[in-house]
């Protein structure tokens, strides 16, 4: 009973010893900086201490071998002595090699065939008795050896006697001596080298941090200039920083586009509604006859239907931004699509005296969606016959440059309108954007809008430009060009 109470009493110490570690550590919580510096001292004791392991088994072989190789080259020379001359100048060899042994590394010993000691630095047959030539470790007397070990062989020669050969293991317990010690200090500069990082990391991270949270706070109530300043934190944590000012700089202009999306579509929709609704007031007020009647509901129907068409324009650029038409992909020849755009245009032209003119090369196949780019296209043409001048020439011409990585297609129409200002070219494909010169011409200011998302869906961009030698404008379709190389690229990543 009472070996019960003393088992059970020790038992709750060693619960209260490890419930007081695991609170003790609760207020050092791990954080990914600690994580990061553990994990980096653990990685590199780990290699240290295998490097330390194989140098040690590696140096110590050879230190071995280097020592083998002495004794049997002793051995063998003492027993060619004894062979070849009597015990007396096998003796005065025996002596005269313990004389010139200063270090005291070497080991000799005679004896009869009673193990009884005739010559040598020894005093005594050690306690095992060798009768082969197997390596052996005996124990040495300090002094007058420096070591308390060696390494020896023994052999029995003619007449019993029995001589034994060795050398001392004092440069291998100095070179174990030292790897002991080095590997001591290595793991203390570990341990302290690894709760430095902690620290150094920890004050790092969480100066950084600390910035991040605090202009994200800012940009969370409002303020959608707060960026992170670059230049502070080094190369990686700099690129990082500089990640999350894009992204910032994406949710800013995005922002902005959802604000100005907003602000255009209650302008711009605005507008029909209210003529809707005063036509419609106006004919309960005023309309007597049935003719006036139907005057006035179709006149507002199609207010209504012009809305429906903004409507549809915003879902279908909301569709093509999302990136979902990209299933719809496939190789086709964009001649085809300005052929027969240009042969439906046409009779539109002439009405205004306006002549199409298409230079392309032979084929010019791309990777895309053949609806949309005919969309894009048509929205183009459509624009350069609204804004050209009377009996003008609209240019359509394609080329390929073959300069860049991959090969881009160019696809340009040039008219000979009234151009645009440099500060609205800039603006020219935001949403409901309608230059000054175009306010007067139908339209919802959505066209450009929908060729900027369908060209950043192939890959590719578009930009306007105002002719340098005729007035006009330049609306310019980059996009990339199909090659077996690029397919396969844009197959694995979609």
């Amino acid at each position: 009973m009472k070996k019960l109470l003393q088992l059970s009493f020790k038992r709750k110490k060693h619960t209260l010893f490890f419930f007081r570690i695991t609170k003790f550590f609760q207020h050092f919580p791990l954080t990914a900086s600690m994580q990061f510096a553990l994990l980096y001292g653990f990685i590199f004791s780990v290699s240290s201490a295998a490097f330390v392991v194989f140098l040690w088994w590696q140096t110590t072989r050879e230190i071995e071998n280097q020592i083998h190789e002495q004794i049997q080259k002793d051995m063998q020379d003492l027993v060619v002595q004894y062979k070849t001359s009597n015990i007396t100048p096998f003796l005065q060899t025996l002596h005269d090699r313990i004389q010139n042994n200063v270090n005291r590394q070497a080991i000799y010993l005679l004896t009869d065939a009673d193990y009884h000691k005739i010559s040598g630095n020894l005093t005594h047959w050690p306690r095992q008795k060798y009768i082969s030539t197997q390596w052996s470790t005996i124990d040495l007397p300090t002094p007058p050896f420096l070591a308390h070990q060696a390494t020896a062989i023994t052999l029995t020669l003619p007449n019993d006697y029995h001589l034994l050969v060795g050398r001392s293991i004092l440069m291998l317990d100095l070179f174990q001596r030292v790897l002991r010690n080095a590997l001591a200090w290595i793991w203390l500069l570990i341990i302290l080298s690894t709760f430095g990082g902690i620290v150094l990391t920890r004050l790092l991270l969480h100066s950084l941090i600390s910035t991040i949270s605090y202009h994200t706070r800012e940009l969370a109530q409002g303020d959608m200039s707060a960026r992170i300043p670059l230049g502070d934190w080094g190369g990686e944590l700099d690129e990082v920083c500089l990640a999350i000012n894009s992204m910032l700089n994406r949710i800013s202009l995005l922002m902005k586009g959802i604000k100005q999306v907003s602000n255009s579509i209650a302008h711009d929709l605005k507008t029909p509604i209210a003529r809707a609704r005063t036509r419609l007031e106006d004919a309960l007020l005023n309309t007597k006859t049935t003719e006036e009647y139907e005057q006035t509901i179709e006149n507002a129907v199609e207010d209504l239907d012009n809305i429906t068409r903004i409507f549809e324009s915003i879902l279908r650029i909301s569709e093509i931004e999302s990136g979902s038409r990209r299933a719809a992909f496939k190789i086709f020849d964009v001649n085809l699509v300005i052929h027969n755009l240009v042969k439906f245009y046409d009779a539109v032209a002439e009405e205004k005296g306006i002549t199409l003119y298409f230079n392309h090369p032979p084929i010019l196949n791309i990777y895309g969606d053949t609806h949309l780019i005919q969309q894009a296209v048509a929205n183009l043409l459509d624009n350069a016959i609204k804004f050209s001048a009377p009996n003008s020439v609209i240019k359509i011409w394609a080329k390929i440059d073959e300069k860049q990585p991959v090969p881009h297609i160019y696809l340009a129409i040039e008219d000979q309108g009234p151009g645009m200002k440099e500060s609205e070219i800039h603006q020219a494909t935001e949403r409901f954007f309608r230059a000054e010169s175009s306010r007067n011409t139908p339209g919802f200011g959505l066209g450009l809008s929908m060729v900027e998302a369908i060209a950043h869906l192939h890959q590719g961009t578009f930009k306007l430009e105002n002719n340098n030698a005729t007035p006009g404008l330049k609306a310019i379709l980059i996009l990339p060009r199909y090659t077996h190389v690029n397919l396969e690229e844009k197959n694995k990543n979609p």
